[in-house]
């Protein structure tokens, strides 16, 4: 790779400023005009193809926004912010497998990124290994005890295991982080249900319906769990 001159340096980083700008306020297809012409002029600055990349990919343009990203990793190894949404696109694409190995190696350049363990417990629970779905969420959880998704995703990992004592536990420590989860409370409802405890089921079923009147499996199925408390009553 052919190292710029101090004038195609100083070229580059006018098209860089102007096209950070221009992305600043969502003017997308200018900024990737000037994103290209500044990694025309220094094609050495990670920085510039990560800005086009997530410009590009903000304009749906996923294929162009993972080539860029893979420039990106070539230049830089170790750049974690590229492998994180390169993983991203390929899950968005259908592209698990190569999704996950995104994904990890974003985990392993930054252990604290809990996002990318919740990517890859998401990915094995898409493919069926809901014990490494568990181990994964478990994991976020340990890292940010307040993560709400950590607790949803390990609470929905438990029901799919059967394990109905632990999904309530989770679903319920998921409402107590964000009481507005409706999907939250509904789930709830549903594993206190399958346990018979009725009266709990209710109360998730009319939480959720509260939350979210157009969630009509809840509206549903609260008003049938009344029907059922009204006739054995």
């Amino acid at each position: 790779m052919r190292e710029p001159s101090k004038e195609e340096r100083q070229v580059a980083q006018q098209h860089f400023a102007k096209g950070s700008a221009l992305h600043s306020k969502d003017d997308l297809d200018k900024a990737v005009h000037h994103y290209r012409e500044a990694s025309k002029f220094d094609e050495t600055r990670p920085e510039i193809l990560y800005n086009l990349g997530n410009a590009l990919q903000d304009l749906g343009r996923l294929e162009e926004a993972a080539e860029t990203y893979m420039r990106v990793i070539r230049l830089q190894q170790d750049h974690h912010a590229a492998w994180y949404n390169l993983g991203y696109i390929r899950e968005e694409q259908g592209d698990v497998d190569e999704a996950l190995q995104c994904f990890t190696k974003a985990s392993m350049l930054d252990p604290s990124d809990k996002d990318a363990l919740v990517n890859i417990g998401n990915i094995h629970m898409q493919a069926g290994h809901v014990t490494e779905a568990v181990e994964m969420y478990h994991k976020v959880i340990a890292m940010d005890p307040a993560c709400v998704m950590g607790h949803y995703n390990l609470a929905s990992a438990y029901h799919a295991l059967g394990k109905r004592d632990d999904a309530v536990r989770y679903f319920a420590a998921t409402v107590r982080l964000d009481p507005g989860y409706a999907d939250a409370h509904f789930n709830l409802g549903i594993v206190h249900q399958e346990q018979g405890d009725m009266p709990n089921a209710l109360t998730g079923y009319e939480a959720a319906a509260r939350l979210d009147p157009a969630l009509h499996e809840a509206v549903e199925a609260a008003e049938r769990i009344r029907q059922m408390i009204a006739k054995d009553s």
